[in-house]
């Protein structure tokens, strides 16, 4: 009976303990804020920040490519610069004179390579709840010179429901006068200069009473080469308004900067360009004038199609890539069952070489273009892996800009 009464006790002791330590555990990891980063050199730490004070306004870390190990994991060339501790910005925005705007799902951030970041003034009235807030942002083919911006994001309308926009913008960004450092510190340059200060103005709506939800919004809107604007809207979860030519839901839009309808279309006094979309996410256009579209087939299925004019890609109705049904356009490349994840499109063409790049889970693929066209079922290539939530790949000027990680990394391709 003395035996019992010990095992009893000694077995409480352990359940207690074991329920003492996991609390203490709970209380921890609750109290204690882990991030993890990537480094430069392609490994993966966790960061503690339990730290009281306010990290927004904590100024992000810059990477120069002088810094030693500066390198991208799987990619060999080195990197041009990394800015670090940005947030969760969804696209990136290469402006005049370096300066670089950061579009978020409720903010618009312009930074330097300095690291140093301010919120851009003046933003619309959206909405974040049920919705996506900011879908894109664009340059005007002439911003230099006029300050023209293109912007999409959802909104309430006074019954409550959810729906996008298309709307320019002036975007003014200003750099205030270089403020004199203080101190004597050897070598320090006599004058800081000071954040950008950036403002949107004067709102002209371009395209309204777009469907709009939670998922499926497609991959925002695009100046294309003949000015045209190329909005990319996804089905928003109602697959069936895809096939439906009343709706500008999964379709590939295509209208002027002022709101009219280009008589070429191929529908006419329609916005309608191709239809039959899941969600697109990309659309380039190739040196030869061939425009390249990658859509989204969520888990599996993923596309990069040739756009065609009045094109029908075949969603809902075919969602396993090919079809024998002539009224559908194929796809050129199809991920399968397996999908890529897709994070963006992207056309480069270097040393005579076209390629274009897919932003696919934690690596970079390529798939080459021979006289601009892309060959079909063709096998991509990996680029570059080990990326740790890996949210857009864009080339601008030649740069490839990649969004990872709490980072902005530009790398020479």
């Amino acid at each position: 009976m003395k035996g019992k009464i010990v095992f009893i006790i000694v077995s409480l002791l352990v359940v207690v303990g074991i329920a003492w330590f996991s609390f203490s555990a709970y209380v921890w990891f609750t109290k204690t804020n882990f991030t993890y980063q990537l480094r430069p050199d392609g490994k993966i730490e966790s960061i503690n920040n339990t730290n009281t004070e306010d990290e927004t306004n904590e100024k992000p870390i810059v990477i120069d490519s002088d810094d030693e190990g500066s390198v991208l994991p799987g990619l060999l060339s080195p990197i041009i610069f990394e800015i670090q501790k940005i947030g969760s910005p969804k696209d990136v925005i290469i402006l005049p004179e370096e300066k670089i705007l950061l579009v978020y799902d409720d903010d618009l951030k312009i930074t330097k390579k300095n690291g140093e970041m301010v919120s851009v003034l003046g933003l619309p009235k959206f909405t974040t709840s049920g919705a996506e807030g900011i879908l894109d942002l664009e340059l005007d083919s002439s911003f230099s010179t006029n300050g023209l911006v293109f912007m999409v994001y959802s909104y309430r309308n006074t019954n409550g429901f959810i729906f996008s926009r298309v709307s320019s913008f002036n975007l003014r960004v200003v750099d205030p006068p270089s403020v004199p450092q203080t101190g004597e510190e050897e070598n320090k340059p006599a004058f800081t200069q000071a954040v950008p200060e950036a403002l949107l103005s004067d709102e002209h709506i371009i395209l309204d009473n777009i469907p709009a939800g939670l998922t499926n919004n497609g991959g925002g809107l695009i100046v294309g080469k003949s000015d045209f604007l190329w909005l990319l809207t996804g089905d928003t979860g109602k697959a069936i308004l895809s096939q439906d030519q009343e709706s500008l839901a999964g379709k590939v839009l295509r209208f002027r900067k002022n709101g009219s309808i280009p008589e070429d279309n191929p529908w006419s006094g329609l916005y309608l360009y191709a239809l039959g979309f899941k969600n697109p996410i990309g659309l380039v256009e190739s040196e030869m004038g061939d425009k390249f579209i990658l859509d989204s087939g969520s888990a599996s299925f993923d596309e990069i199609n040739i756009l065609s004019s009045g094109g029908n890609f075949g969603s809902p109705v075919v969602n396993e890539c090919n079809t024998n049904d002539t009224r559908f356009t194929n796809p050129l490349v199809c991920s399968g069952k397996m999908g890529w994840k897709p994070k963006g499109l992207a056309y480069i063409k270097k040393d005579s070489k076209e390629m274009l790049l897919v932003g696919s889970g934690n690596t970079v693929l390529g798939f080459d273009l021979v006289d601009g066209k892309l060959a079909n079922n063709q096998k991509p290539k990996i680029l570059a892996s080990g990326y740790k939530n890996l949210k857009k790949i864009k080339i601008v000027d030649g740069i490839l800009y990649i969004l990872v990680n709490d980072s902005l990394v530009a790398v020479n391709p």
